[in-house]
């Protein structure tokens, strides 16, 4: 099995064209163009052999598929990555991967793109260009996920398959909590303004000096109330924001447009949404609240 790891912050840009032809290059230089390739090469590069990306926070690479530049399809063509976000043990801040497919045309007659994560709920997305075409964004809810891209034997599209491509961005996203230490910022509920990821938890950390007390205000506090299994008032499987020090529980818009200050120089939250999804809501969740010290 090959692998490929990246240890540099820069964007990248891999042709995916398997192991021995892959290009890298900082996104902002020209895109190298893919020569022809022989049969034997494509066999190797299109055998659907995992292969392994290993993202660092910040971190951005953009993948392509076989045959991107010229538009030709490759017959049975199949590739397989698993994209793993590397992240220090010792940081509280939440990170996802992020997927954006920021060019597609993929005729779901003959080929395919799928974004697939295993983990407490499956997260399994297929990308054509008949299905998905107002979702181009992908966020994992895991820290593993597999792309895999494919093209039927025969191209079976009445007009013939040529120009079939699709080019993606992956990057390691920033999602919620961490440690704050600054004399004033601001912390938010997971992909604020969008609303948040289910099942996710969130720990921020604030630390002021010795002689300072912190004071948090909530410009926008709304979570949502949907309570899964047996629930009660502030119990039960609810999305929640906590006060650690206190152990006060805050729920719905509770924290709206009100302040809590603390009584030492260290304060600690925790959030917790529940595993109702509402990632595509029409209705706005989360939190927004603003901290300085005093």
């Amino acid at each position: 099995m090959f692998s490929i790891k990246w240890l540099v912050t820069s964007s990248v840009v891999l042709t995916i064209i398997g192991v021995t032809y892959a290009n890298v290059v900082k996104r902002e230089a020209a895109k190298i163009q893919v020569k022809d390739l022989d049969r034997r090469g494509l066999q190797q590069k299109c055998s659907g052999v995992e292969q392994q990306i290993y993202l660092s926070q910040g971190q951005e690479v953009v993948i392509q598929s076989a045959g991107y530049e010229s538009g030709k399809f490759i017959e049975g063509c199949m590739t397989n990555y698993e994209v793993t976000l590397d992240r220090d043990d010792q940081d509280l801040g939440q990170w996802r991967i992020k997927v954006v497919v920021e060019e597609m045309n993929l005729p779901c007659s003959s080929s395919s793109l799928w974004m697939l994560e295993d983990g407490e709920r499956s997260h399994n997305v297929q990308y054509c260009n008949e299905k998905n075409t107002a979702a181009q964004e992908f966020y994992s809810h895991e820290h593993l996920i597999n792309i895999k891209f494919k093209n039927k034997g025969k191209c079976v599209e009445e007009g013939g398959c040529e120009g079939t491509k699709v080019q993606m961005k992956i990057s390691a996203e920033y999602v919620c909590g961490g440690k704050f230490d600054k004399d004033n910022g601001v912390i938010s509920s997971p992909l604020y303004p969008s609303n948040y990821i289910n099942a996710e938890a969130c720990i921020y950390d604030i630390a002021a000096p010795k002689n300072k007390r912190i004071a948090l205000t909530c410009e926008y506090f709304n979570l949502s109330t949907k309570c899964v299994g047996h629930c009660g008032s502030h119990n039960g499987d609810r999305t929640y924001f906590q006060d650690i020090t206190t152990f006060d529980r805050y729920e719905g818009t509770d924290l709206q447009d009100k302040t809590i200050r603390s009584r030492k120089n260290h304060h600690t939250f925790y959030f917790l949404s529940n595993s109702d999804d509402i990632e595509n809501d029409r209705r706005k969740y989360g939190f927004s609240c603003s901290y300085k010290f005093f």
